[in-house]
């Protein structure tokens, strides 16, 4: 099943990338495509310019886009 598909199918209204770093871009831009608020994994983008484009898209789709961390399993702050 696709990923799109999953997403009406289960009626998902925020997704959460965690995926490999270079795609976190590509599946951001796809999830806000498709009307999802995104959190994303760090980092949300390899460059400034990929970053940038999944800001832009994100506001102009009036949709919420977080670039999160592991903060609860980070060892400092234990």
């Amino acid at each position: 099943m696709s990923l799109l598909l999953m997403m009406v199918f289960y009626g998902l209204d925020v997704v959460y990338v965690s995926t490999i770093n270079p795609s976190h871009v590509s599946l951001s831009l796809m999830m806000l495509a498709a009307g999802k608020h995104v959190l994303c994994e760090k980092p949300m983008s390899l460059t400034t310019a990929g970053a940038q484009k999944v800001i832009d898209f994100a506001k102009q789709k009036q949709l919420l886009f977080v670039e999160v961390s592991d903060w609860y399993n980070n060892k400092n702050n234990k």
